[in-house]
């Protein structure tokens, strides 16, 4: 493929080059990218190794305009010791270092390691993709440990771009700003949609922030029919079980079920949430719940937002975990308005200290209703919850609250 960047190529059997041992040089480069097709055809490569210190790592450097569909790749990217000081190692990725220019990438599974000291944007498909689609991106395994910004553990910054139907399994990213168990950082009118993250999100640091469960951060951007499992946390601030921070962003059918917590030994332990740690400049949050707790947090901390900041608004959201009883500002959904503008409504949380009873609630401070437990598995509490198109009571189970369908 090296020798045409631009031909259609098809796997016809699978490859492994495990005992060729971390000489795999990228295919493409920022100068020079694949601008071909790639068919996988349902088969593997297999045992790919980098050690290099170098822009636009993976199997391929760069595509632009490219195809890549119906692959499964695993890979090992390794700065060993000799190029862990080196400066502006940036775009590395298990199927590409950046992926551009309307390129779409689709059906592709991904697992290695990734262990990369100074650079930006690192994830298991790519660091970087800008202005392009993936679709149906599967990560598994894959361990991301960064000390710089923009991890994920699909993709480490998203711009311009899709990410619809992108799974993690049993992975784990740990990184610096803008860390998220998917995806480090979406902006310029990104989405992402049907799209989940079981893996934890970490930071490497107690004085970071923007860490989240499935994104670190959204900018301009959406979530949309997502949901994130895995914990989030050992910053600072802005750090949310599904979104760490939230700027002029959009979060809708989507839900969050892992942890989120500071780091003890933090400073200044802030806007943390149990869904986003910071929702700022119009930021939206609709039909959407957590139910994961909130730790180690000293101040603004909360079940749907840590902190809102100029006119914010949730709508038909929930609450049900708990909140770490020794933080200033520790209110089920939101933290702190520091605007006082912020928008709440038809918003419900676990209260268990609420004795209004069966139809009362008790009303919230920063907005919303606090219920009790047998209030919380009643439809009827929920007000202006559409239980036709978007929720629905579980049949059974451990967890009797609405969910959403």
């Amino acid at each position: 493929m090296a020798a045409n960047l631009s031909a259609s190529y098809i796997l016809t059997s699978d490859i492994d080059v495990t005992e060729e041992c971390y000489k795999w040089a990228p295919i493409g480069s920022d100068a020079s990218p694949f601008t071909g097709k790639l068919y996988g055809n349902s088969k593997s490569i297999l045992g790919l190794g980098i050690n290099v210190a170098a822009n636009g790592l993976g199997l391929f450097g760069e595509i632009e305009a490219g195809l890549v569909q119906n692959l499964n790749l695993s890979m090992r990217i390794h700065l060993f010791d000799a190029h862990r000081t080196a400066t502006s190692v940036t775009e590395i990725g298990v199927l590409a270092g950046k992926i551009s220019s309307g390129s779409t990438i689709s059906n592709v599974t991904v697992a290695g390691n990734i262990f990369k000291h100074n650079g930006l944007e690192v994830g298991g498909i790519a660091g970087e993709v800008n202005s392009s689609t993936l679709q149906n991106s599967i990560v598994s395994y894959v361990n991301i440990l960064s000390e710089e910004n923009r991890n994920g553990s699909i993709a480490g910054f998203l711009s311009g771009s899709t990410l619809d139907e992108g799974s993690v399994y049993a992975s784990y990213v740990q990184g610096d700003y803008g860390t998220g168990g998917a995806v480090g950082t979406a902006s310029n009118t990104s989405t992402i949609s049907n799209s989940n993250s079981r893996s934890a999100a970490i930071s490497n640091h107690s004085s970071r922030s923007q860490i989240g469960g499935l994104s670190g951060s959204i900018s301009w951007s959406s979530v949309s029919n997502s949901y994130a499992t895995g914990n989030a946390g050992m910053g600072n601030q802005k750090i949310g079980a599904l979104v760490g921070e939230s700027v002029r962003g959009t979060i809708t059918n989507s839900y969050a079920t892992g942890n989120a917590y500071a780091d003890p030994r933090g400073i200044n332990r802030r806007y943390i949430s149990a869904l986003v740690g910071s929702m700022a400049d119009s930021s939206v949050v609709t039909d959407c719940y957590s139910s994961g707790n909130v730790l180690n947090g000293a101040d603004s901390i909360s079940g749907i937002a840590g902190m809102t900041d100029t006119t914010a608004t949730i709508t038909r959201a929930y609450a049900a975990g708990s909140l770490d009883g020794g933080a200033t500002n520790a209110n089920p959904i939101i933290g702190s308005d520091s605007t006082a503008d912020a928008t709440v409504n038809d918003s419900f949380a676990l209260d268990p200290s609420c004795n209004a009873g069966a139809g009362g609630g008790c009303a919230l401070t920063n907005g919303g209703i606090g219920l009790i437990d047998s209030e919380m598995k009643d439809q009827n509490e929920f007000t202006n919850f559409d239980f036709i198109n978007d929720w629905q009571m579980p049949a059974g189970g451990d967890f009797l609250y609405p969910i959403l369908k």
